[in-house]
């Protein structure tokens, strides 16, 4: 326990334990694991977010063109690219003079807010879909109830997490999830406007 402050602060805490009890060998070994995964875990995150890309696109909730496939390989190549540009600006403008450990703790912390405020996003959407229209008080309780208690808990958890403020550079979470959250909504804003993008009340609409 005496050294636990040391490890927290480690940036490669396994290659330093491997290494103390294990020789250098060992750590190199276990490093270059740690670098497959990560590169495997990068693939599956990008592949993840491109099929997103792809799927909001072509039910009209993003421009047609970030759901467009390459003619040969059928992947949604814009939206790849579209990624590998915003990893590699993160890399060079946070990565290279902040050090890896900061840029992922800024990025997953404000990938986490961006997240919670999705899962409110989807509760609110649920009490529009199924908390309309006469109901009986369990049934209001469900279909109301539940999706407001989930929100209260992300809020609560979003608070938790942005206050009291951590240091600087993690306290720009919030202002990256922010500038995110501003653009998705007007790529909302404007497919609307196009008419492209779907209106929730047609999907409950009965048949």
């Amino acid at each position: 326990m005496s050294n636990a402050a040391a490890f927290a602060n480690d940036s490669t805490p396994i290659d330093t334990v491997t290494t103390k009890y294990a020789g250098h060998v060992a750590a190199s070994f276990v490093d270059a694991m740690i670098a497959f995964s990560g590169f495997g875990s990068a693939i599956a995150a990008m592949n993840l977010s491109a099929r997103v890309f792809y799927n909001v696109s072509r039910n009209g909730l993003a421009p047609e063109w970030l759901g467009r496939v390459h003619p040969r390989f059928k992947t949604p190549y814009i939206g790849l690219a579209i990624e590998a540009v915003i990893g590699i600006a993160l890399a060079v403008f946070i990565g290279l003079p902040a050090g890896a450990t900061t840029m992922i703790g800024v990025v997953a912390g404000s990938n986490t807010i961006a997240i919670e405020v999705a899962y409110a996003g989807v509760a609110a959407a649920a009490i529009w879909m199924f908390g309309r229209g006469p109901q009986t008080a369990v049934q209001r309780l469900v279909t109301v109830g539940v999706p407001v208690v989930g929100m209260a808990v992300i809020a609560f958890a979003i608070y938790s997490g942005v206050y009291p403020p951590p240091a600087f550079p993690f306290n720009l979470t919030v202002p990256a999830a922010a500038v995110w959250l501003i653009i998705v909504i007007a790529l909302a804003v404007r497919q609307k406007n196009r008419g492209v993008a779907p209106v929730l009340d047609a999907e409950v609409a009965p048949a």
